[in-house]
């Protein structure tokens, strides 16, 4: 944004750089509003850690309920983080139009702008997706040790010891499902990366 402001300084009356200040101003507000809804989905106590051996019952209740929360969260945010985008959009429009500017001109920033929304759109959707698979996932673990409260042990090296094998057998197959929703979500995570990287570098294909 540095370089477009010192060129706008220097041409104020340059339209096309209004614009392509406006473009930039815009995306930045969306990416913090985008950021901060993301930070938003988690209730506080999800990101601190949990001593199994220790935690009571209502505690334990009280985790699954925050899971429950951030997974209902994670999916409200899609259509929310869509309207950001909407409005982004909206806002360029509008401000091109209170300018003497060639419709050529505006057709092609609003074109680029929705190839960058499609592609955003398509990757925070299925990041969002994925978080609250891992939240109902992680859900539905924590709640066989809620159903199994007073049953079970927590050795020292933090391994649950049930009281039978096809309990255990739950227990372990829910915490892979965990182990495999959170890889998936990593895999977006990277994916996010790359695209953020290529957008720096100037690739936008």
């Amino acid at each position: 944004m540095g370089t477009i402001e010192q060129a706008l300084k220097r041409n104020p009356s340059n339209v096309l750089l209004q614009l392509t200040a406006v473009v930039v101003k815009e995306a930045q507000e969306t990416h913090w509003l985008a950021q901060k809804l993301s930070d938003e989905i988690e209730p506080p106590s999800l990101v601190k850690d949990i001593d199994y051996a220790k935690i009571t019952r209502a505690e334990l209740e009280a985790y699954l309920r925050d899971l429950k929360t951030a997974q209902a969260n994670a999916a409200a945010a899609i259509p929310r983080y869509l309207a950001l985008l909407n409005d982004e959009r909206s806002r360029v429009e509008a401000f091109s139009q209170s300018l003497q500017i060639d419709k050529d001109n505006v057709r092609s920033a609003l074109s680029d702008i929705d190839k960058q929304h499609a592609r955003t759109a398509d990757l925070m959707s299925k990041m969002l997706s994925a978080r609250a698979d891992v939240y109902r996932i992680r859900g539905g673990a924590v709640a066989i040790l809620v159903e199994q409260f007073g049953n079970y042990k927590v050795d020292e090296n933090a391994r649950f010891i049930f009281s039978s094998q096809p309990i255990a057998d739950r227990y372990n197959a829910a915490s892979s499902q965990v182990n495999a929703a959170a890889d998936r979500l990593d895999e977006v995570l990277e994916e996010i990366k790359r695209f953020v990287q290529s957008r720096q570098e100037g690739k936008f294909g």
